[in-house]
């Protein structure tokens, strides 16, 4: 089942409501869902149904069955509908991975799912430019790829030269992978790193261009 949008304007669909016909109309299948970032307008209801007002977010919900045997299938349907020139595209996923209600383990803990963002990396490695830096996104992605700690004060904290190994590799790669898609994306990467505490130089950074 392929999304489905009928487009109406904005002062229909706040004179109307959210259950208004033809406001933003998103179908969605079991497993992938298109949200809508409207700045506090209105949140999404039980049907998923949405408005568009700005900026357009994608959450992916991965069950456990894709997890346990590293099927990237709904990530691949999902993504293949992406249009990567829009760079101000927020992404997330929404991990429904059941455990034990004695399991202290993080979801960045198990190792099926680690494996499956492990695989999922090495299919889509620009894909961090795209991840919601706000909601946190960003940070829960990294844990799945570097190696790191939980500290009840500080949150995440990743293995220091592991980090810096994975930040300088998605630079290098996601700069040549905009180079080649010609996209102007570059400040974007930026806040990639910053976002996860460095501070390049901007020469770098022409460099690569």
């Amino acid at each position: 089942m392929t999304p489905s949008k009928v487009f109406h304007s904005k002062a229909h669909c706040l004179a109307n409501g959210p259950d208004a016909l033809g406001c933003l109309r998103v179908t969605l299948d079991l497993f992938i869902h298109t949200l809508v970032d409207i700045h506090g307008l209105y949140q999404c209801d039980k049907s998923l149904v949405c408005f568009i007002c700005l900026t357009m977010s994608q959450s992916i919900v991965v069950g456990a069955k894709y997890l346990q045997t590293l099927d990237l299938t709904v990530a691949h349907t999902a993504l293949s509908q992406v249009d990567w020139h829009q760079v101000d595209l927020k992404m997330s996923f929404n991990i429904d991975y059941p455990r034990e209600a004695n399991d202290p383990r993080e979801l960045s803990e198990v190792p099926e799912v680690r494996l499956w963002f492990i695989r999922l990396d090495s299919h889509y490695p620009w894909l961090p430019l795209f991840l919601d830096v706000e909601s946190g996104e960003l940070g829960r992605y990294t844990a799945m790829l570097v190696p790191h700690q939980f500290s009840p004060l500080d949150g995440i904290r990743y293995n220091p030269e592991a980090l810096e190994i994975f930040v300088m590799g998605k630079v290098f790669t996601i700069a040549q992978w905009l180079k080649d898609n010609q996209i102007d994306g570059i400040e974007k990467l930026k806040l990639v790193v910053r976002t996860l505490g460095y501070e390049l130089d901007d020469g770098l950074f022409e460099l690569l261009q």
